[in-house]
This record gives C-alpha cells, structure tokens and sequence, in this order.
C-alpha cells in the first residue's frame, strides 16, 4: 500500500472511530475543579463556538523553504529561503449552533510586509451541542477565500521575485467536516481528537497579469483554472495538568492541479497544464495555559512526502484568547 492509501485509510478509520470513543462528563475548556484545558491543536479547526463566545487566537509563522518533492515524489534540496507570516483567525458565535469567522493573513518574504489572502466562513454544528463530552460534536462549514495578497505584476515588487507574492491568486470555495471528540484514558488524563474533512471546489477564469506566483513573466496576460482538491487531518491533545498538553496533528492534501492560460509578453500563446500535487506532514506542538480564557501553543509543521509540493519547516506560536 502506498503512503497515499495509508493516509486516506488512516483518515477514514479515524473518522468511523471518532463516535465511538468513550465519552467524558466535563465541561469544555476549564470547568470549576477541572484540571483540563486545550487551546486547539496548531492544525484543526474545532466545532461552532456557543452564542456571544469570541475567539481570537493570532499565529507567528516561520518558514524555512529548503526543498521540494518533485512529480516522482523525490525530495529535491534547494536553497533555503525565509519568510514570516502572521494569521489570525476570528470567530464569533452568533447562536448556540451557528458561527461566523474571519481569517486574515500577512506575509513577509524580505521586500516588507503583504496583506495575504482573506477568508470568510459559517459553521454550523449539528450534532454533540456539549462540545463532544457525551456525544461527538459535528459541524458544518463553508469558506470562501477572496484574493487579497499580492499574486501577480510580481514584476513591479521588490526584485520581482516568486517569494515577493502574499497570496495564492484564486478565488475559491470550500466546503468542510470538523469532528471533536473527548475521552478519558485509563490513566485518568483527558484526550481530545479531532477530524477535519475539506472539500476544495474548483475554481475558473482567474485573471493572471505579469510575472506571477504561476510562474509566468512580464507581459503575460491570461487566466487560470484551478481543479477540485481535498484534505484530511487527524488531531490529537493529551492534557497532562490545568497549564500543559501536548499536541499532534497529521495532514493530508491533495490538489488536482491547474489550467494556465493566456498570452505572453511576444504574443505567443501560453496553455499550460500542472498535474495533481499532495503533501503528508505532521505537526508535533506543545500548550501552556495562563488562564481558563488564554492559552499559547508552540509547534512546527514540517512535511514528510509528497509530489509536485514544497518542502520545509515552519515552527509557529500561537497564542488562543476567548471573551
């Protein structure tokens, strides 16, 4: 079995085990005399927030760029290169069920820092409405992400370099499954899973001017199509006190490439077609916890395998506030 069929096994057993896993009486977070308390893996997206509940949890991203995994899935080293992100999700529970959240991102690859990507998304939980104590809590959701980082006329930023771009130049839909899930172990101590199941939607008529982060030049003119995409994780925390926990999330993606198309800079006509890239990585993190209301966590991303995607290392902070 290939290391992709292992991933997509491990997934989907993880999603048919999640219901099954014992349940626990306490209370989400911090419960009066509970010594449990989570922030959130670095990776998984957790279940609607109940009604009038903020969430704002802002994350400093490194990332070291030294390599890629080519079409046969080789590493191939490269040069390393650093940049600095900044994300910062914020969510808003409109009702006991229903969720409202934003996503803004920042970059900055050595010309200053870019206003990334921005995202949009509802959620909404249809099952497990005590947060995945008694039953496991289900939800839906739906994002759309809107292209506000800098993607092309690379040429009129900084050096005109690939890493002088913010944003990936799509706009696109997805849609999403978020499972949570707590249980006691026989030791006594609390673990929460999480299973997060995307769709990616395809996305047509992308404009692409210039020098861009598809790889064309100056003077080019055309559009791009993106192909449908899908992603699986698997998140686990185990919490060893009210400050501590640990934390590891496995991702799964896969993306079934892209359309390019359009003329370039002498009139000569570009159609070009990416075949399908995935990626496998894991992110080991761990939490430190102020308070019932302020959390930090501390983890890399690193990639194991892939094809046709890049390879790295990202160690992140974040740091999750509720009001």
């Amino acid at each position: 079995m290939s290391l992709r069929s292992h991933s997509l096994f491990a997934f989907s057993i993880a999603a048919l085990l999640a219901p099954a896993l014992p349940a626990l009486a306490d209370a989400e977070g911090a419960a009066p005399g509970d010594d449990v308390r989570f922030t959130g893996s670095l990776m998984a997206v957790s279940p609607s927030l109940p009604r009038g509940i903020l969430n704002i949890e802002p994350y400093f991203i490194y990332n070291r760029a030294n390599g890629s995994f080519n079409e046969h899935g080789d590493r191939v080293d490269t040069a390393g290169r650093d940049s600095w992100a900044v994300a910062v999700p914020i969510n808003y529970g409109l009702t006991e069920k229903l969720e409202l959240g934003l996503g803004l991102n920042a970059s900055n690859g050595g010309q200053g820092w870019q206003v990334g990507d921005t995202s949009a998304r509802i959620k909404y939980q249809i099952a497990g409405h005590d947060g995945g104590h008694s039953t496991p809590a289900v939800t839906l959701a739906a994002t759309r992400t809107f292209t506000t980082g800098r993607h092309d006329q690379l040429e009129n930023a900084g050096n005109g370099r690939l890493h002088d771009a913010s944003g990936s130049g799509v706009s696109s839909n997805s849609l999403a499954v978020y499972t949570q899930k707590y249980s006691v172990l026989p030791n006594g101590r609390t673990l929460r899973t999480r299973v997060n199941l995307r769709y990616d939607l395809p996305s047509h008529g992308n404009g692409i001017d210039g020098a861009s982060v598809y790889g064309t030049e100056a003077g080019f003119r055309g559009r791009v199509d993106t192909r449908s995409g899908y992603a699986g994780l698997l998140a686990l925390e185990y919490s060893f006190n009210s400050r501590w926990a640990a934390a590891l999330d496995l991702q799964y993606k896969h993306q079934k490439g892209h359309h390019l198309y359009g003329t370039a800079a002498d009139l000569s006509r570009v159609d070009e077609r990416m075949g399908s890239s995935w990626q496998f990585g894991v992110a080991p993190a761990v939490e430190y916890h102020l308070s019932d209301r302020v959390g930090m966590i501390f983890g890399v991303y690193q990639p194991l395998s892939g094809r046709n995607s890049s390879a790295g290392v990202s160690p992140q902070l974040a740091v999750n506030m509720i009001f």
